[in-house]
């Protein structure tokens, strides 16, 4: 007899916004280990800070422009402050579309990591949840609290089941935006300086487990009406993001020789991803070819970005952008049509797709770019490069770590010459045995300078004592140097010659003695 669980739609929704919540944290896990110590505390505050700004801003304006009242399909014009009432239904589809704004607005962060001042990554996040993501979302999600389909990409036949577009490839391409309005960090794309390694990778294997685990909400909650899919979603997902990590495994041992951690950890992203956008539509095998294929385009996106000089910290156009790109084609070339409710064939759903696609592009770009370029113009998004160079968890906060402590100190001894005294150790940590050593060195330093200054002083004892012998010797003592030239002229060489020394010292010889005819 075949299992029949019990299902609460309302209880599942929830736990679902619980987990997509959670990808705040795997986000601030991943980011904030995949940048430098002194800029760490910056980007973790960054990942708060905007998923307040997209909650209260969702709140007062977002969820109308994206699910109120239709306007040509364009964006919704009703719901503004929103208020549920007493439909509790209605309060949970709110609350679970909120932290899918605050998904959107959180990755554009380590994107433009490590240069972007703190005020003009708010004004950032604001554009995103605002108007970007909110458009985008009524276009492609418009109705969807109703069962309707008022968005005119919505009404088109576009698809996007869980948010591979709407989400994240609007979220990709606003970050493209911002790295192409601040520029690169400072000594990225130098050939001679090493290139920029993150500070904590296990960190940010962490943040993609919790990421992992969250997705299962993002997608597993995007099922509102066929609760018996839910478990082919979940598969689905799972097997895309391993192809992805897998695959991109694959291809960076086979150009780099090795096993490149962060490599793997965007290729299961870039899985994950890809399978947003068509889960319940694929077959267990052909979601294994999404995930693979987001993880090998992350990695060809990659290459090519860093190609052009464009600095994605964390990759998020490569994993978001480009892979919500394939999983929206993907869907219409692998999916199950009978599964899409369209009624169209693969290649006119291919077109429709496709047209979405040029769509959130032109919206998510464009305006972004706009719209940065006008802020970057009236108020400098960009750190200055001696507060790039300091970090910003000192510069933007005020904060430091011990890491950034220890460098300042080794930074006074060098400025300052007085290698005399140590720098503070605190045991049992890294930063403790880096100081440690460095002590040691600074011990084997000073224990150096102070022979040298014997061996000096030493010297210059035995040079006094044999300027004394010279200067009253009562025979003339005349020193010169290989090329003839007169270095050293006692007193009595003066008696002799009649030449003062103060006259002779640096002549030739045998010029000052026999004078040329």
């Amino acid at each position: 007899m075949p299992l029949t669980p019990s299902f609460q739609p309302l209880t599942w929704m929830l736990t679902c916004t619980i987990l997509v919540l959670l990808m705040q944290a795997g986000f601030t896990c991943l980011e904030t280990g995949m940048v430098r110590a002194k800029n760490s505390i910056n980007v973790a505050i960054k990942n708060v800070v905007d998923f307040c700004i997209a909650s209260i801003i969702f709140w007062a304006i977002g969820y109308g422009l994206m699910f109120g009242t239709t306007a040509l399909g364009l964006f919704g014009t009703s719901q503004f402050l929103f208020d549920g009432g007493s439909n509790t239904p209605l309060w949970t589809f709110f609350l679970f579309e909120l932290t899918f704004c605050g998904t959107a607005t959180t990755i554009i962060s380590g994107a433009v990591a490590e240069r972007m001042r703190f005020s003009g990554y708010l004004l950032t996040s604001m554009v995103i949840s605002a108007a970007i993501y909110p458009i985008i979302g009524h276009w492609i999600w418009g109705g969807n609290a109703e069962g309707l389909h008022t968005g005119w990409l919505n009404q088109l036949g576009f698809l996007d089941f869980a948010g591979a577009t709407v989400v994240h490839s609007t979220a990709g391409w606003v970050a493209l935006a911002a790295i192409l309005v601040i520029g690169p960090r400072l000594g990225r794309f130098q050939a001679k300086l090493p290139c920029i390694q993150g500070h904590n990778l296990p960190l940010s294997a962490l943040g993609l487990f919790l990421l992992w685990v969250g997705w299962m909400g993002f997608n597993g909650g995007s099922v509102m009406h066929a609760s018996q899919n839910i478990p082919l979603v979940l598969v689905n997902t799972i097997l895309a993001s391993a192809a992805g990590g897998l695959v991109a495994l694959a291809y960076t041992w086979q150009i780099t020789k090795r096993p490149d951690v962060v490599s793997v950890i965007n290729g299961i992203l870039a899985g994950l991803v890809a399978i947003t956008a068509s889960a319940p539509f694929m077959t267990p095998a052909a979601s294994l070819f999404v995930g693979g294929g987001g993880g090998v385009l992350c990695m060809w996106t990659t290459r090519w970005l860093e190609r052009w000089e464009v600095d994605d910290v964390i990759g998020a156009i490569p994993v978001h952008a480009c892979s919500g790109v394939w999983g929206t084609l993907a869907l219409a070339l692998l999916g199950n049509p009978e599964a899409w409710g369209t009624g169209y064939d693969r290649l006119t759903q291919l077109g429709v797709q496709l047209i979405g696609i040029v769509a959130c592009f032109t919206w998510s770009f464009g305006i972004s770019f706009l719209v940065l370029q006008f802020i970057n113009q009236v108020i400098p998004l960009r750190v200055s490069e001696e507060e790039e160079r300091l970090g910003l968890n000192m510069t933007e906060h005020g904060a430091s770590t011990a890491l950034l402590d220890l460098l300042g100190e080794m930074e006074t001894h060098r400025a300052g010459g007085d290698f005399s005294r140590t720098v503070p150790m605190e045991p049992h940590t890294e930063v403790g045995q880096i100081a440690m050593e460095y002590n040691q060195v600074l011990s084997r330093v000073n224990t150096e300078v102070q022979q040298r200054q014997l061996a000096n002083k030493a010297l210059q004892e035995n040079l006094d004592e044999i300027r004394l012998i010279i200067d009253h010797a009562l025979d003339g003592i005349i020193g010169i140097n290989p090329d003839g030239i007169v270095t050293t002229w006692n007193p009595q060489a003066e008696s002799i010659f009649g030449w003062p020394k103060d006259q002779i010292i640096g002549l030739s010889l045998t010029n000052a003695i026999i004078p040329p005819q």
